[in-house]
């Protein structure tokens, strides 16, 4: 999920008190601010490394010219932990820049409802599932109309196994500004993994006609069709959305619909696409939990183990889903999956 949904707003509660209150003391402080804000929504449209690396520019600038905001270390926790998430950079990079940024953040204003939704994400880097709950549920105290506070929390519910309590955290972020969720991809994603697929379905079909060109919406909505078993339906939205994607570097959103392939037995594709992806990525962090689930897919267990044990090495955030993701039941019955839950802090 998208900790940048916030950022993609005009103004969050807190940022509204502050502007109010007049409280910028620096003309060109606020400008670098703002062209961060739009650096991170152009991102959004098309995420590239190259955006991406641009927007380090202007909120270093902002912190230079005050470093006394504490905005400006959310902006710069989120920037790193935006670059692990689309595998720019490793996550042992991203814990250390997003760790040192919210640290300096709480430090200027500890009842930041931004920085404990940074800190949230944080304890998910750092497979602390326990704390990222409680960061997430105080920035849900802190701040109760901020819908991405309502998120979070969510994600961390989720994380622990409560998926109906999760749903309704999810519901109250939409009923607290209904174009949060537009393309319907949050909460259909807390529908697809309680296994309630029809309604997974039914909000990712309705999100997408607002939204058509939503990637990660249109592959949540193909393994939805995948899970249900109607191939038909998965194929036709797997490659549309494949069809809508950058062709220059093969990344995690190509990976996503590798593991739609795998689920409707268009094996020869999914590999195909599995190894353009690495070819791509060759010598970059790549997404190795979802290299495990198209694996695993396939019935393949030993590969499927092989990756897993490489996110483990890799330390990425995506080992979150492992406890409830149905992408895995293939190998949940195999021994070696109940070490992986210990691994991850999920079982003693």
């Amino acid at each position: 999920m998208d900790i940048l949904q916030k950022i993609q707003a005009e103004l969050g509660p807190d940022e509204k008190k502050r502007a109010s209150a007049d409280q910028w003391t620096n003309v060109r402080a606020y400008d670098a601010y703002l062209e961060a804000k739009k650096g991170f929504k152009t991102f959004n449209a098309d995420p590239t490394f190259e955006k991406w690396k641009s927007i380090y520019a202007h909120i270093q600038k902002a912190i230079d010219i005050d470093s006394q905001y504490a905005d400006f270390y959310w902006f710069l926790s989120s920037w790193w932990l935006l670059g692990q998430g689309n595998n720019f950079i490793s996550a042992k990079e991203a814990l250390a820049g997003a760790e040192d940024a919210i640290e300096k953040g709480l430090a200027l204003e500890r009842d930041s409802a931004e920085m404990h939704i940074a800190s949230a994400h944080l304890n998910q880097l750092k497979w602390d599932w326990e704390a990222s709950k409680r960061e997430a549920k105080r920035a849900v105290e802190l701040a109760p109309g901020d819908p991405d506070a309502h998120n979070w929390y969510a994600v961390a519910l989720f994380t622990l196994g409560f998926y109906d309590e999760s749903i309704a955290e999810m519901k109250r972020a939409i009923r607290e500004d209904p174009l949060f969720d537009n393309s319907g991809y949050q909460l259909g994603y807390c529908y697809f993994f309680a296994r309630r697929y029809d309604e997974a379905i039914a909000i990712l079909r309705e999100g997408l006609q607002r939204t058509p060109n939503d990637n990660v919406a249109q592959s949540f909505l193909a393994l939805s069709y995948a899970m249900k078993g109607m191939r038909a339906e998965a194929s036709t939205e797997a490659d549309k959305s494949l069809a809508s994607l950058p062709t220059s570097e093969k990344g995690l959103y190509h990976l996503n619909i590798a593991v739609v392939y795998a689920q409707i037995c268009r094996r020869k594709d999914a590999l195909s696409l599995l190894n353009e992806c690495l070819a791509s990525r060759k010598g970059k962090p790549i997404d190795t939990y979802t290299i495990a689930e198209i694996y695993a897919a396939m019935g393949d267990k030993d590969e499927a183990f092989k990756w897993l044990e490489k996110t483990y090495q890799d330390r990425l955030s995506t080992m979150f889903q492992i406890k409830f993701d149905p992408l895995l039941d293939n190998i949940r019955s195999d021994p070696r999956f109940k070490d992986y839950l210990k691994k991850a802090g999920f079982e003693k």
